[in-house]
């Protein structure tokens, strides 16, 4: 079962956790960070179930043979008076908490306000000063809800696009209609930004596919794409589209197809003129090396022996 809790972190992006037990009890061994548990909240949110848990202040376990009915108490105190007081927070939709005695108290919990999700995650906590001069005992839920009231204070979701206006455009080939097509931006990016930052201050960077297409172009194409960013931080990307249709001349693409069929079988002529006189050339030099050894051979006279007989 471990081995599949540290598969599965790794599945998520975890960087820096590792597990040696499911139960969480303290070893060297068993650690994690801030960001790989946001990372598992996250993912665990997107279960329906998940979600119906952490909120609910406490659940009914109904009798059984064995025993008889119990209650489960939540100990997120943001959620949950059970066992801490004067600490709920209404816009928290729950969390988990954990504490020992080596990493302290710690809780991880998500607020929603409107379209805006936030997760926060305390580690090490303990008894906490207050602006008041108070000091509270249980840290990881005030620090919590100070988190959490500051990520929904200072940033807004925000759905971002761009004027209907034409930013760029494209040549075209195979047209009499027209010469280039315009584009524009399409579609919308939503993201969770500073609640202080003007759109108006976005950097557009446009890129198109190709300097040139082929007609016919639709209205609609995606021939680009505009990427939007602030101080170096991308916030997405839109596409640019075709804002008119350019129909195709058939005249030029029928020319166009015999200029390149000529072409290509030109080329295709003088690559096999090129191999013809190669062949032409390899078997002359054959047949000339044959001749020349056709006319020097001479047969060797026959003789007397004159040497010496024993």
């Amino acid at each position: 079962f471990v081995t599949h809790m540290n598969q599965k972190a790794t599945e998520l992006g975890c960087k820096g956790t590792h597990f040696v037990n499911p139960h969480g009890l303290h070893d060297p061994n068993h650690y994690t960070t801030a960001y790989d548990i946001a990372i598992t909240m996250k993912a665990a949110l997107e279960y329906d179930l998940f979600r119906t848990i952490i909120k609910e202040p406490t659940h009914k376990v109904p009798a059984t043979n064995m025993t008889g009915e119990r209650t489960q108490y939540n100990t997120n105190g943001l959620v949950s008076t059970w066992q801490y007081g004067g600490y709920l927070y209404d816009k928290c939709i729950g969390g988990k908490t954990g504490s020992t005695d080596e990493a302290g108290r710690c809780l991880v919990a998500a607020a929603e306000d409107g379209d805006t999700l936030l997760i926060s995650v305390i580690l090490g906590s303990g008894p906490v000063p207050q602006a008041d001069g108070s000091q509270a005992k249980q840290g990881q839920f005030t620090e919590t809800r100070k988190l959490l009231e500051w990520g929904l204070n200072s940033f807004k979701r925000v759905t971002i696009t761009k004027p209907d206006d034409p930013v760029d455009s494209v040549k075209v080939t195979m047209s009499r209609d027209a010469d280039e097509v315009l584009v524009k931006p399409q579609g919308s990016i939503t993201r969770t930004i500073p609640q202080d930052l003007d759109l108006d201050s976005l950097t557009t960077e446009t890129k198109l596919f190709a300097d040139t297409v082929e007609a016919p172009v639709k209205k609609g194409d995606v021939l680009g794409t505009m990427t939007l960013s602030y101080n170096g931080e991308i916030y997405g990307t839109l596409d640019l589209v075709a804002v008119t249709s350019v129909e195709r001349s058939e005249l030029l693409y029928r020319k166009h197809q015999i200029e390149t069929f000529v072409h290509d079988w030109g080329l295709l002529v003088v690559v096999v003129i090129v191999i013809v006189l190669i062949l032409l050339l390899f078997l002359r030099l054959r047949l000339s090396r044959r001749r020349n050894r056709r006319g020097s051979y001479r047969p060797r006279k026959r003789g007397h022996y004159t040497g010496r007989r024993y």
